[in-house]
């Protein structure tokens, strides 16, 4: 199971924002009969934990199906990627199949909490299943990637002034601060996304190197119902950036828009 005390002695673990009492991490090693020397080991990884599935109606059919068709398997995570993770299962076996029979150790991974942090993976670093090379058989592309954007979570707490709505020249609506927020992080994105362009780190993607999600984790006030201004707008947001792209650069270059938005008169409380 994850532990995330041990995690925390880590220094590539990831925040623990999630219940982690029912999270095994699940390693089968393969030890070569005759090991050569200098044989390099490999890890095979792969991930169990999946996104939420979204609205269940705009399915063409149940994600808790598990539909084949032609050939391919639809439902909640059969992408992302229960089909890598067994995929590496059967390349192994096919290896060996042709006669093929690795003279380095061979650790099989089955990690969860990778949609968020990692930490499934770091948990079995901590154990000690590391070795030479890694391949993560995620379905990107269908193509080798060799290098991952890097990635930061962070939380805003944006506060107003609660009131009704028939009076709501006498409130503030927190809610209207967090759409200003939101509208200068889209804007950092962009400038983040040009500061990348020909960058030799960035590959040939066709997705911007940079990219930013957030939504508003809840909105509460006195008032608990439709008719209120709302007091409180719980934001959270995802950034990611290209590799080596060095964080003092990106603090500085977000710090001018945030700061703008975060401390400007129109986005605090009168």
């Amino acid at each position: 199971m994850l532990d995330a005390a041990e995690l925390a002695t880590h220094p590539a673990a990831g925040a623990v924002t999630v219940d982690y009492s029912n999270t095994p991490v699940v390693v089968g090693t393969y030890e070569p009969s005759a090991p050569a020397d200098g044989a390099r080991s490999l890890i095979l990884n792969g991930h169990v934990d999946v996104v939420p599935e979204g609205r269940e109606d705009t399915w063409t059919t149940s994600p808790w199906d598990g539909r084949i068709e032609d050939g391919w398997m639809y439902g909640r995570g059969a992408g992302d990627m229960k089909a890598g993770l067994v995929a590496n299962l059967f390349a192994f076996k096919a290896l060996r199949a042709a006669g093929l029979e690795p003279t380095g150790r061979v650790h099989l991974q089955s990690v969860p909490e990778e949609e968020c942090t990692g930490n499934g993976t770091v948990a079995a670093m901590q154990r000690g299943y590391t070795a030479y090379a890694v391949l993560i058989s995620e379905p990107i592309a269908e193509t080798l990637v060799r290098a991952n954007l890097g990635l930061i979570w962070f939380d805003v707490d944006v506060t107003g002034t609660a009131a009704h709505a028939h009076e709501m020249s006498k409130g503030f609506n927190a809610l209207d601060a967090a759409y200003s927020l939101i509208g200068d992080l889209r804007e950092l994105e962009e400038r983040w996304n040009q500061i990348t362009v020909g960058d030799r780190t960035s590959g040939t993607w066709n997705t911007p190197s940079t990219s930013m999600s957030a939504y508003c984790r809840r909105a509460s006030g006195r008032h608990r119902c439709p008719t209120a201004v709302r007091s409180r707008c719980e934001c959270r947001s995802r950034r990611r950036w290209a590799p080596l792209r060095r964080g003092k650069k990106l603090k500085n270059a977000s710090s001018v828009p945030v700061a703008r938005t975060l401390w400007s008169p129109a986005a605090r409380c009168p």
